[in-house]
């Protein structure tokens, strides 16, 4: 609630705010700022829900939509403001929330990810002032490859006799 999301970057698939297996999340008066590089900006996948009410997103980009819903989870979306977000999936001049048609399985081994794209924003003007807020920064970058470890092999201990 009343934060102001900045200047942060995604790496991989990423979202600024998510809810899998059952979670859920509420974004309230937060303005989103030139963010790039997430994926979305909220996904809410496998029976979970997501509320964005009253915020802003200004500039920046999520590389497939503003936000990404799985076919069997929920979203409230009112009071939303969107302007300059570019994506691909649903561009600027459209709905900007992807949908995701029931039994498309997007992130579950399906070969094609369909969905369609939804109002998430219907406001006319951006109702938040950025101006007196601390921007919300990521701190220490992630790697951007992760190398898997092996597991020490096991050892037995001596035998006393």
């Amino acid at each position: 609630n009343d934060s102001l999301i900045q200047g942060n970057s995604g790496l991989g698939l990423s979202a600024i705010a998510f809810a899998v297996n059952r979670g859920s999340f509420s974004v309230d008066s937060v303005l989103i700022a030139e963010n790039f590089g997430f994926t979305f900006n909220f996904f809410a996948y496998n029976e979970s829900s997501a509320t964005f009410r009253d915020s802003c997103m200004i500039g920046g980009n999520a590389t497939i939509a503003a936000a990404f819903i799985g076919d069997d989870s929920q979203y409230i979306a009112s009071g939303n403001f969107i302007d300059g977000l570019q994506s691909t999936g649903c561009p600027i001049g459209g709905p900007r929330l992807f949908k995701e048609d029931p039994g498309a399985q997007c992130f579950n081994g399906g070969t094609t990810c369909d969905g369609t794209c939804e109002i998430m924003a219907d406001a006319e003007i951006c109702s938040i002032s950025g101006d007196t807020m601390t921007p919300t920064i990521s701190g220490t970058p992630a790697p951007s490859i992760i190398e898997p470890t092996t597991p020490p092999e096991p050892t037995t201990p001596p035998i006393e006799e």
